[in-house]
């Protein structure tokens, strides 16, 4: 137990040391709870919930922690926490054999809404991603560049907001939430990269995609007064890249295309 749980800084710059767990009854093998955790959670009694307790309460002494899976970063904790508890049933609304109150991930209460991609796109993507490379730059100077970045994308769209408070100015308003459905994505990766959650590759590779959805056709479906700050987003984005591209772009995608004909 002393080793597990313990954070530490991989050499991407990722804090692991998070596990996934489950509480089980030890005489029948019957998993109660799926958690994420660090250090001695999994074997912690307090802050749970009333239907944990309750079923602690009826077991005694008869049940057990066991590790899943270790040497997490958190996000994979996380995703690894709400396929399991998927996998047995869901949380306790839906499922009386777990004491789960929500469907675990880093967000229980939101409802996402799936987009069924074809293998050939899936292979495609996941290639791209392993193929692609940015600039090797020491943590500081990622950091600086990150921050930098944020704090622009983050001026222009407050300006963008205050230009219609107060007003009625709905179909405004709506491009600005188009503008910000894409934009606020990308800005909680570079959250994730600054608390380490993330890899450096990850964030440059988050921020190519904001650069595809922010094209030519997007921005001329937008309101004419939302326009030039998503062009201006658009921009400060392309020239991070530029700064920090590797040159290898166009020998990734034709790897990529490669492997994903096998897929078709």
């Amino acid at each position: 137990m002393s080793s597990i749980g313990k954070i530490y800084i991989d050499a991407e710059g990722i804090k692991r040391g998070y596990y996934v767990y489950v509480h089980r009854e030890t005489e029948t093998g019957h998993v109660f709870y799926v958690g994420k955790g660090q250090g001695k959670r999994a074997w912690n009694k307090s802050q749970r919930s009333g239907v944990w307790k309750s079923k602690v309460d009826e077991l005694g002494d008869a049940w057990e922690v066991v590790i899943v899976k270790d040497d997490l970063s958190e996000i994979e904790a996380f995703e690894l926490e709400e396929v399991m508890v998927g996998r047995l049933g869901g949380p306790h609304s839906v499922n009386k054999n777990l004491a789960n109150i929500f469907p675990g991930g880093e967000n229980p209460i939101s409802v996402g809404v799936g987009i069924q991609l074809t293998d050939w796109i899936i292979a495609y993507n996941e290639a791209y991603w392993e193929y692609r490379e940015f600039a090797d730059l020491h943590r500081e100077e990622q950091e600086f560049l990150v921050r930098t970045w944020g704090g622009q994308v983050y001026e222009i769209i407050g300006a963008l907001n205050a230009s219609v408070e107060g007003t009625e100015q709905n179909v405004v308003k709506a491009g600005i939430d188009d503008v910000e459905y894409y934009v606020d994505a990308k800005l909680a990766v570079a959250m994730d990269f600054l608390k380490r959650r993330v890899a450096w590759k990850e964030f440059c590779l988050n921020l190519e995609d904001l650069v595809d959805e922010l094209d030519r056709e997007f921005l001329t479906q937008l309101n004419r007064k939302v326009r030039p700050s998503a062009r201006k987003i658009a921009k400060l984005s392309k020239e991070f890249l530029d700064r920090v591209d590797s040159g290898n772009k166009v020998e990734a995608k034709k790897l990529a295309t490669e492997k994903s004909r096998c897929a078709r």
